[in-house]
């Protein structure tokens, strides 16, 4: 998320751990809707062409892998697709290298 909108998602986060009724009246109702129009702006992803060239790139941790496919545009890479998936006990143990193997391997 990017460091300008930090600070909205902030004051509606403290509402919510609270866990207490609320009214949302002016500025808070505001906050809000900048906050759900926030998250859909970076939560939406794009359509592709067939000329277009596509990008996965994974990351892995010991824990799990996740996987982004991209198409490249000429405002930089789009997002198509995203993957996450949990690590079984037998895959933690497997190298970096074979983990992003299977990273890739998983979202295809």
């Amino acid at each position: 998320m990017q460091p300008k909108r930090k600070h909205l998602l902030t004051g509606c986060l403290l509402i919510v751990k609270k866990m207490i009724n609320v009214p949302f009246l002016g500025t808070r109702k505001q906050r809000l809707h900048l906050c759900k129009s926030s998250l859909a702006d970076v939560a939406t992803l794009t359509y592709t062409t067939p000329d277009q060239q596509l990008c996965l790139l994974v990351d892995v941790s010991n824990t799990a892998v996740g996987a982004a496919l991209n198409c490249l545009t000429e405002n930089g890479p789009q997002s198509i697709a995203f993957f996450s998936s949990k690590l079984s006990a037998t895959e933690t143990k497997y190298s970096t290298y074979d983990i992003e193997l299977l990273a890739i391997y998983l979202y295809i």
